[in-house]
């Protein structure tokens, strides 16, 4: 695609920089309010010309860089804004490094630029979720004296190409556009020196100058609207587009990385999580034991030597104090990060339902092997049927997947995904976050045996690993759920829920390398069953751009 204008005549206005400074129009400070975002501070204007539209921006208390490739607008430029950055270079080479800006204007410019250089160039130097802004100011002829003005000095390659000019490509997208009416006072003179400044004009011999300027003074003098008149008012329409930088995709663990702010966010939401976690914790727990000890299922002596017996009413309250932490994740989120609430659940901002569904149809076969394998290599004696373990199968069936769910919300969703913030390189960033929230998770559950530590650590880590390989908390929920669902069936049948929650010194061994293993098996499975069913991983920050921080590579 080539540009609309004839880049030749681009560096022409050299030639009559006195006209184009004293005639062009200015630019309403409306438009630049709508063409960049308040979270825009760093702009670089290519063709930046005299300085009309530079002004604005540093008047605006934008730090500006202009780019110009004529040296003697250039210089015009420096004699006009003392101190100003300007640079020489034009739209499709512009000096600056990579991702360097928040927006790249171009005022009256960008019909000279070849579409294809200058979209690649401005790529590279606008940071991800930036702004590109394009500008024209355009005579209104649908007033017919304007028209007439314009048959007289003829139509620019702005004024014929500014709507082709305005055409983005990728990276870009969101194309906006919007018209802002005004006029500017002129006279005799400068509209000569209007007609002066223009390429067409610059261009032209001698007899075709003198020609244009006498068709102008006929025209104020007979047209009825300018008749003996000294001033009058020309309207222009300015035409405005904006469109943002795509942002490259990321990963689930990484989508927060952009905030602006991340340490100090991520290290709040962690304590928060955890106090709001306790307690939650301790007001239901204060519940419970007030129950239990009116229904003389708990005793004062059992609370003081704390060993609690593991009532359907202990694991009820356990459940809903760990459900909750999905709310509590949630809003932590959405408050600190200014994210939508689905985003916590996959890259998508939804919880995917019918992967979890497909993953299933694995996952649950492999676990109820694993499971029943577990029970016929240790018999664990009779089955007991009483009302007791009904209503404690219930409770497991009913409230172990949301306490599941809970527990990756927090751990894998709110957690992972804050330490990972803290760091813009993907991998590195992922590997220390998997130690952060795998080291809390396994703390959390109060293990003291060596090996139960490090089967809790390798639990976390197998379930960032599906987090991350699958887009979402789907697959770490899915497993975690059927892990516990099916562990504590078994253990509630059987009469041994409590022996299977000790977690003293001296319960694991060298055989929790199994579970581990199973753990690790079931990261794999997640990974290679999402690639089969093509599901997404990868998607833009859900950070707002006024939330992003200088510099951000998301």
């Amino acid at each position: 695609m080539a540009p609309s204008g004839d880049p030749s005549q681009a560096l022409s206005f050299g030639e009559a920089v006195d006209a184009y400074s004293a005639a062009r129009p200015e630019y309403p400070r409306e438009a630049l309010d709508w063409l960049l975002p308040p979270s825009a501070k760093t702009v670089v204007e290519v063709g930046a010309g005299t300085g009309k539209f530079t002004r604005l921006l540093v008047d605006s208390g934008f730090l500006t860089v202009a780019i110009e490739p004529d040296p003697v607008m250039l210089g015009r430029l420096h004699e006009l804004l003392p101190g100003i950055d300007a640079r020489p270079g034009s739209a499709e080479q512009i000096p600056l490094p990579d991702a360097s800006v928040d927006a790249l204007v171009a005022a009256q410019a960008w019909h000279w630029v070849d579409p294809e250089a200058g979209l690649a160039e401005a790529a590279r130097v606008v940071r991800p979720g930036g702004t590109l802004g394009l500008v024209w100011n355009i005579r209104d002829s649908s007033v017919d004296w304007v028209a007439a003005l314009t048959a007289i000095i003829g139509e620019s390659a702005a004024e014929a190409g500014f709507e082709q000019a305005a055409r983005t490509a990728a990276p870009f997208s969101d194309l906006e556009r919007a018209e802002f009416r005004w006029s500017m006072l002129v006279t005799r003179e400068s509209l000569k020196t209007l007609a002066a400044s223009r390429s067409s004009f610059i261009a032209a011999g001698a007899e075709e100058r003198a020609r244009v300027l006498a068709a102008i003074d006929s025209l104020v003098d007979t047209h009825p609207d300018l008749a003996g008149r000294a001033e009058f008012e020309l309207p222009y329409v300015t035409h405005c587009f904006r469109a943002r930088v795509s942002d490259p995709p990321l990963d689930y663990a990484h989508a927060l990385s952009p905030i602006r702010g991340a340490w100090w966010r991520g290290a709040l939401a962690m304590v928060i999580f955890i106090v709001g976690y306790l307690v939650i914790s301790a007001v239901l727990g204060a519940g419970m034991f007030a129950i239990e000890l009116a229904r003389g299922e708990i005793s004062f002596e059992q609370l003081e030597s704390g060993i609690i017996p593991f009532t359907p009413v202990v694991m009820l309250i356990n459940n809903i104090s760990l459900a909750l932490c999905i709310p509590l994740a949630i809003v932590l989120q959405r408050r600190l990060f200014g994210v939508r609430a689905g985003s916590l659940a996959s890259v998508t901002g939804r919880f995917r339902w019918r992967w979890m569904a497909r993953l299933a149809l694995i996952i649950v076969p492999v676990w109820v092997a694993y499971v029943g394998l577990s029970v016929l290599v240790e018999p664990a004696g009779e089955i007991q049927w009483d009302a007791g373990v009904f209503i404690m199968l219930a409770i497991v069936i009913v409230t172990t997947p949301l306490q599941s769910a809970g527990e990756e919300f927090g751990a894998r969703g709110l957690i992972l995904r804050s330490a990972a913030s803290w760091f813009r390189n993907p991998t590195l960033a992922f590997i220390i976050a998997v130690v952060i929230s795998s080291s809390i998770f396994s703390l959390a559950h109060l293990a003291a045996d060596g090996w139960l530590i490090a089967y809790y650590f390798v639990f976390g880590a197998s379930a960032a690993l599906a987090a991350r390989f699958t887009g979402g908390l789907e697959a770490p929920v899915l497993v975690h759920a059927t892990n516990n669902v099916l562990l504590f069936i078994p253990a509630v049948l059987y009469g041994q829920l409590e022996e299977g929650l000790d977690r003293s010194e001296g319960t694991g061994g060298p055989f929790m390398l199994f579970p581990m293993a199973m753990c690790l098996a079931a990261a794999a499975i997640s990974y290679w069953w999402g690639k089969r069913n093509g599901i997404e991983t990868r998607a833009p920050s859900p950070v707002p751009p006024r939330l992003r921080r200088v510099g951000s590579t998301s």
